[in-house]
């Protein structure tokens, strides 16, 4: 199974607060040229749009996942269907395009470049025993 959207659906706009200080510092090496962003007269510069779009990518997804998880009883669900959650997935990494510790200028600039945001995780299930 794929979740794409669980992660941003499951923070809270005070997650999103508290958090953006010391994300916008996690992402200042990878946006050097974002000093800029915060000037009010350029409220709608693309680049602050660029960079809160990318603080995505350095959430915490496996708080976030275990709470989505808690608040659809999915290990639940899937018991009642006679299934369920492996707990190391064997046909696809559970975040296969989440960026690891200390990732490259590389690796942030191509994530940032696709469609995705890191937060996609795939659930495996098998038949319970």
């Amino acid at each position: 199974m794929l979740f794409l959207n669980a992660i941003p659906e499951t923070r809270t706009q005070q997650e999103d607060l508290d958090s953006s200080v010391s994300e916008m510092v996690q992402l200042t090496p990878y946006f050097p040229h974002t000093q800029h962003i915060f000037d009010p007269q350029q409220i709608l510069n693309p680049d602050l749009f660029n960079i809160l779009d990318a603080r995505l990518m350095f959430w915490n997804f496996d708080g976030l996942w275990e709470r989505f998880m808690n608040a659809c009883q999915l290990r639940e669900a899937a018991a009642r269907s006679g299934l369920r959650m492996k707990s190391e997935n064997s046909i696809v990494d559970m975040w296969p395009l989440r960026l690891k510790r200390n990732p490259t200028q590389e690796e942030v600039s191509r994530l940032h470049a696709s469609p995705h945001t890191g937060g996609e995780r795939y659930v495996e299930l098998t038949r319970m025993a």
